[in-house]
């Protein structure tokens, strides 16, 4: 069997696999898409193929829309920070079960303005290069690969200090880590 993270490990271990058929291999990407160097007019055509306007502060997230990936902190850290950065846009992209629910909050925190849900896309590397900042308030993880694609592109993180993302963030060095689901810290970080 194999884990991705040394979490993932463990509960695989809690579960009854005996630890020696258990096999740790860190998820890993290749890099050279994510590493193209990038033209301004490149980046702003992508942005505004998700309509994100020039002036706007893009703050992205890249993954299932399902509870654990901690969306609801993601908006009410938006709420918090929309006072003092009016020009502030999350950028969902993804698609899943979690998406009315999301949406409904979006509704009741007046974020319409603030929000943006892009669904399902393909080219991630491209998507990635029209963010500011790489959002990952997950509440459980292993080693996320959108994490490590953002990071990639040399996007400034700010994460969930869960599973295995200290691996691959080092805290105030390579980005940012706050315990889950707080959105207070993350509004913090993200500020």
């Amino acid at each position: 069997v194999v884990a991705v993270s040394e979490p993932i490990q463990e509960e695989l271990r809690a579960a009854g696999v005996p630890a020696h058929k258990i096999t740790r291999i860190a998820n890993g990407i290749d890099t050279a898409p994510y590493r193209r160097v990038w033209h301004d007019t490149e980046r702003e055509a992508v942005r505004a193929s998700l309509g994100i306007l020039p002036e706007r502060l893009a703050i992205g997230m890249v993954s299932q829309l399902s509870i654990e990936k901690g969306h609801v902190y993601a908006l009410d850290a938006i709420a918090q920070l929309r006072p003092r950065f009016p020009q502030l846009l999350l950028v969902v992209i993804g698609d899943g079960p979690e998406l009315p629910t999301l949406q409904a909050a979006v509704t009741r925190q007046n974020l319409e303005q603030h929000v943006l849900f892009c669904g399902r896309r393909s080219d991630i590397a491209d998507v990635m290069r029209a963010f500011d900042i790489f959002l990952l308030p997950s509440l459980l993880e292993g080693l996320p690969m959108a994490l490590l694609e953002a990071m990639a592109t040399g996007q400034p993180a700010v994460a969930s200090h869960v599973g295995d993302v200290d691996k691959a963030i080092q805290d105030g060095m390579s980005g940012l880590l706050v315990p889950p689901a707080n959105p207070t810290a993350l509004a913090a970080a993200l500020a």
